[in-house]
């Protein structure tokens, strides 16, 4: 049986009933600042978790409406180097989401490309010949 090969991807579903986001900040571990959020919830057998979720990127509705474009796109910060902060966003790594549903459950599903340069000609330079 194939092994499913699930680099640079994701997704993301509703939260729980039981969690709650109760808090946002950063912390320092070994030098890095992160900036995390804490959000608490019920184990199996009824007792409370706090978890803490570190941000690894940004994205925002995204204004191209081609099909198959994403919904939202953005960067993901860099997460190769332990030592930056995961607040420089990663110079060459973007981020989309696309909106899905499962059913009737929404989702979104995510994909980790290279970013994609779109040379645009300057119609100001002179001509060439």
């Amino acid at each position: 049986m194939a092994e499913y090969d699930d680099t640079n991807r994701g997704a993301a579903f509703r939260a729980f009933d039981d969690m709650e986001l109760l808090l946002q900040g950063k912390i320092n571990a070994g030098g890095r600042d992160a900036k995390v959020v804490i959000v608490r919830r019920q184990s199996r057998d009824g007792k409370e978790i706090m978890e803490v979720y570190e941000k690894v990127g940004a994205i925002f509705p995204n204004d191209n409406t081609k099909e198959g474009a994403p919904d939202y796109t953005g960067m993901i910060y860099k997460t190769d180097d332990k030592q930056a902060p995961w607040t420089n966003p990663s110079p060459n790594k973007r981020l989309g989401g696309w909106r899905k549903m499962k059913g009737d459950r929404p989702y979104m599903s995510f994909s980790v490309s290279d970013q994609q340069i779109n040379a645009t000609k300057d119609h100001d330079d002179p001509i060439p010949f």
